[in-house]
């Protein structure tokens, strides 16, 4: 049983580390730049037909979406997330 364990352990964590790099491999080349900003990043939305990624990210306590365009790694616009401050005093 504990081989049976181990070997579907090493097949998940196979699958975890391969996947990954195909979702994030047109996203994380700007990720560099959102960071240099001084951004904490919590989510990539990331499409192939679109232009530009859409970064949530958190710099000095406050949420932001930040819409980032794929080719340049120039970001387009910088949104306060207000959706968040109300989320939390629900």
């Amino acid at each position: 049983m504990h081989r049976l364990q181990s070997l579907l352990l090493a097949a998940a964590l196979t699958a975890v580390a391969v996947m990954p790099m195909s979702a994030k491999a047109d996203s994380s080349k700007c990720t560099g730049k959102i960071r240099s900003m001084g951004y904490f990043i919590t989510d990539i939305d990331s499409d192939w037909g679109r232009p530009y990624d859409k970064f949530s990210a958190i710099k000095n306590g406050r949420e932001y979406d930040i819409w980032v365009n794929k080719n340049t790694c120039k970001v387009e616009q910088t949104v306060l997330d207000n959706d968040q401050s109300t989320r939390y005093n629900d």
